[in-house]
């Protein structure tokens, strides 16, 4: 049996109320990490729980739809794919949809080694960018025109404790070439027009929009797009 865990887009429009609905996606795929799948429909709010200071970091990576975010002191416009992180509990804030909105949703249970990470650095709380605003990185196992974007970085002062996130844009036909991270599990989830063959493992899946993949650390893995398709993917890491 493979090691890599893959699950299909889930459809939650039979369970929306109020015009949202939120589902686990791979549950239980690594212990104390948490991937939802989020769906507001247009003309709707919602104001997502919170937690704690060192209890809890809370990720949003908004995938699809138009939108904004607004917090108790500023409003910031979702027109495309982009990120929020907030400050805890320590300001409400809400989600409104304008023309459908999606979104991933990522907690992390904190552990002692984090948590001592994050007290004595860590990126400035709350945090919003669009994904244009992004840093831009290079690799030399990705294929010519294929953009790697930082979305959360490794970074023992600008990071956020042992998470680090991006997404990986480019047409087919081209590739990510093989590559394995000795400390990082590994989540994919197909953007807008995905349409990749992810191997790891001597595992090949499809990815599509919605899709999602977990790696856990220190397996080869690699992707592809042919001719006409679209790489499109968002991942997210943790050092483990």
């Amino acid at each position: 049996m493979s090691v890599v865990k893959y699950q299909k887009k889930v459809d939650l429009s039979g369970i929306k109320k109020d015009g949202f609905a939120k589902t686990i996606r791979l549950d239980g795929a690594f212990p104390r990490i948490n991937l939802y799948q989020c769906e507001l429909d247009k003309g709707h709010y919602v104001t997502p729980e919170t937690f704690k200071e060192g209890e809890k970091s809370q990720i949003f990576f908004f995938t699809k739809g138009k939108g904004y975010v607004a917090t108790e002191t500023t409003t910031h416009n979702i027109t495309e794919n982009a990120i929020f992180i907030p400050l805890y509990d320590t300001e409400k804030f809400a989600f409104y949809s304008t023309e459908g909105l999606e979104w991933l949703e990522i907690t992390i249970d904190l552990v002692e080694e984090e948590i001592a990470k994050m007290d004595f650095a860590r990126m400035t709380l709350p945090y919003f960018c669009p994904l244009s605003k992004c840093l831009r990185y290079e690799e030399k196992f990705k294929g010519n025109g294929v953009l790697s974007y930082s979305v959360i970085q490794h970074d023992e002062i600008c990071g956020l404790g042992m998470a680090s996130m991006g997404v990986t844009v480019g047409k087919g036909p081209n590739y990510v070439g093989d590559h394995s991270h000795v400390d990082l599990a590994q989540w994919y989830y197909g953007l807008e027009g995905n349409s990749i063959r992810y191997t790891a493992d001597n595992t090949t899946v499809e990815l599509k929009q919605g899709d999602m993949t977990y790696t856990p650390k220190g397996y080869v893995h690699a992707s592809e797009a042919k001719e006409g398709e679209i790489i499109n993917y968002v991942w997210f890491e943790y050092i483990c």
